[in-house]
């Protein structure tokens, strides 16, 4: 039989001659690489099929056969051939003069970029095809050969009349070493028809009927078997900047998905791109036999126009930069479709909300500047929270949130400054206080601002503790004093991180889990119906733990009083004993449990008047060396009680904060400074 050549353009060329249209080998050059899908020329050939199928009333089944050689290791196999057959029209003369036209555009309704068979060249040395197609009443065979050796196609049969049955067979030989050696060059039949589940998924969606069978010597698998064990009805819609995008949820068997919860976005009906969705976690959900991967496939008008010519990544950028001329990200669609994913998968959150919330509390105990903050945002930040964040992960997020809030405080008072004059001065003075406040506490965090704001709560304290009227018998409440340490009627996470000066007792108490200001304890302690209100209850949870190590109860005293109706140690120790007996803090249902190694840290604030020392030492308590207070331990409630006079308290305040103050020249009162 004669053999002649046919170039890229579908002119017929002598071998004699030499005329070069199109330079294949610089084509596959162009071709993004897609080592990451080493399969992707086998998916494509089943999609051609696929489309194939479309366009003809013919048998909708695919047959795919691999073929294996020896691999390096012994009794080990690798694919080197794989032949792709389907039933449909074939390479027909309107087909084949297609296949001829380099970017062809013959099936462009079907998003088709005339590209696809370049990538079977990118991964194997050579292409064989034989096709038996209708051509009236007759069944003619085009067989054929491409390669990339040159720019040719070598036929070996064009027209001739067969007496076979229509159908078209691709075989892909001579399977790249390159290629071949990556991990997602899958050898299984099984794992093969699942990834073409996968990439096709669509189209088995549209087409109930559609079959596709992997088979090798061994056996064969079914894609529709496959595609029919999964939930394909569940879908959402939604809209960014005017373009729809649709969703649909599938709970892929952990038998069949990639072992990631992940978001494809297809183009063209074809699996594109691959993201992982962080906020959920990579862990399967479910039980047992119904544990199952999250999938979620997203379609829309938008994605099938963008993508490229070889189809693998879209003409999108993936997120907002200064380059960026549409602000339509691939960042900004996987957000948006994020809530949609959490709200699919509602039923199987819990344990991971649970992880996240244990972390931004273990967060929020070890940076507790960032504590009301966090509170103000803690529903955004456990959103867009991965699901195995780290405090560094977290740190970085909530740095994010911060810049993004002083951004948007920062512009609010631009615009308000701009804001039309007919406005009522009022209004305008509230909101340049509010946005002012906003900007305020953002700035709070840093260090001179810090040290300064001790340095005036200490001379703030120092003047609540001494008299107010001239002639020296009047003294502040002690709700004055309560708030500068602990504001009253307040917990930690609804108060600004500032506003809690714990730290003049003891540094160690700012790193709390829980704390409460003058709360009754019904109002914290799990079927407590106590209405006794500790001035400060502090919990101290043991990391990565929810079990106290230790709780402290602070009582403070009006300075100078006299007529104290209940020792203060007497007090603290009745409230231990409540807390004892209930054994668990909920506080908006997150429990915080005691046991028997808890420790109990009790603190009475007060002047050392005459009574308050004849009652210490009727009650058996320890005098200190310097004579500024009293201590005493009760075993059977395993407490440490402590009275600390006033002016030990401010002494000791102003020793832990004197270097900081004197760097940055602020003064020391005299009778505080340990220098003097």
């Amino acid at each position: 039989m004669s053999r002649y050549y046919y170039n890229l353009y579908g002119y017929i060329v002598l071998m004699s001659e030499r005329l070069l249209t199109v330079d294949i080998q610089g084509k596959i050059n162009n071709i993004n690489s897609f080592k990451g899908n080493a399969l992707l020329p086998l998916y494509e050939a089943v999609v051609n099929s696929i489309y194939s199928i479309q366009s003809s009333d013919s048998d909708p089944t695919i047959c795919v056969k691999l073929d294996y050689a020896s691999g390096i290791d012994e009794g080990s196999k690798t694919i080197c051939n794989i032949s792709i057959t389907d039933y449909a029209m074939g390479f027909n003369d309107d087909n084949f003069s297609s296949f001829l036209k380099s970017d062809s555009t013959f099936n462009i309704k079907y998003g088709c970029k005339g590209i696809g068979r370049f990538t079977w060249l990118c991964a194997f040395d050579y292409v064989h095809i034989r096709s038996v197609y209708n051509d009236g009443n007759l069944h003619r065979l085009r067989e054929f050969k491409f390669t990339p050796k040159n720019p040719y196609i070598e036929m070996i049969s064009d027209g001739e009349r067969v007496d076979e049955p229509i159908s078209t067979k691709v075989d892909l030989i001579g399977f790249k070493n390159e290629f071949k050696k990556q991990p997602t060059a899958y050898k299984k039949t099984r794992t093969i028809a699942e990834k073409i589940v996968l990439h096709c998924f669509d189209f088995f969606i549209a087409n109930s009927k559609l079959e596709v069978l992997v088979e090798d010597d061994e056996g064969s698998e079914s894609c529709r078997q496959i595609f029919n064990e999964m939930d394909t009805s569940n879908h959402d819609t939604f809209i960014i900047d005017g373009k729809t995008f649709t969703i649909t949820h599938v709970k892929v068997p952990i038998s069949v998905a990639d072992h990631t919860n992940q978001i494809l976005l297809c183009g063209n009906s074809r699996v594109v791109e691959r993201h992982s969705i962080s906020s959920i976690g990579k862990k399967p959900f479910g039980t047992g036999n119904q544990k199952f991967y999250y999938s979620g496939f997203i379609y829309g008008e938008y994605l099938d126009c963008n993508v490229n010519l070889d189809r693998t990544a879209f003409s999108i950028s993936n997120d907002t930069n200064l380059d960026a001329n549409d602000e339509l990200t691939i960042n900004l669609i996987c957000t948006t479709a994020r809530p949609y994913v959490e709200h699919y998968l509602e039923e199987y959150m819990a344990e991971v909300r649970e992880e996240k919330i244990a972390v931004l509390n273990e967060y929020m105990v070890k940076f507790p500047e960032y504590k009301a903050f966090c509170s103000e945002e803690y529903d955004s930040i456990i959103n867009e929270m991965e699901a195995k964040s780290t405090l560094e992960m977290l740190n970085e997020l909530i740095s994010v949130h911060l810049a993004k809030s002083d951004f948007e405080s920062r512009k609010n008072m631009d615009k308000i400054l701009k804001s039309k004059k007919g406005q009522y001065l009022e209004d305008l003075e509230k909101s340049v206080d509010d946005e002012m406040k906003k900007l305020e506490d953002r700035n709070k965090t840093d260090l001179i601002r810090n040290i300064v704001r001790r340095d005036y709560v200490l001379k703030l304290l120092e003047k609540k503790l001494q008299y107010i009227d001239d002639d020296g018998k009047k003294y502040s409440k002690e709700e004055a004093v309560h708030d500068i340490l602990f504001p009253r009627h307040s917990f930690s996470d609804t108060i600004n991180f500032e506003d809690c000066n714990l730290w003049i007792i003891d540094e160690r108490l700012l790193y709390h889990s829980f704390a409460a200001s003058d709360i009754p304890l019904c109002e914290y302690l799990l079927e407590s119906d106590s209405k006794g209100r500790p001035d400060v209850c502090i919990a101290m949870t043991r990391e990565h733990s929810n079990i106290c190590s230790s709780i402290c109860v602070v009582e403070l005293k009006r300075p100078m009083r006299k007529d104290e109706n209940q020792h203060p140690a007497k007090q603290m120790l009745d409230y231990v004993k409540e807390i004892r007996s209930k054994k668990v803090i909920d506080y908006k249902g997150r429990l915080i449990n005691t046991n028997e190694s808890t420790v109990y840290y009790c603190y009475a604030l007060c002047d050392l008047t005459p009574a308050m020392r004849s009652d210490a030492e009727i009650m058996n308590m320890h005098e200190l060396p310097d004579e500024l207070g009293y201590y005493m331990h009760h075993d059977a409630y395993n407490a440490y009680v402590e009275l600390i006079a006033y002016d030990k308290l401010m002494s000791t305040a102003y020793l832990n904060n004197c270097y900081m103050f004197k760097k940055l020249g602020l003064d020391v009162p005299k009778s505080y400074d340990p220098t003097k």
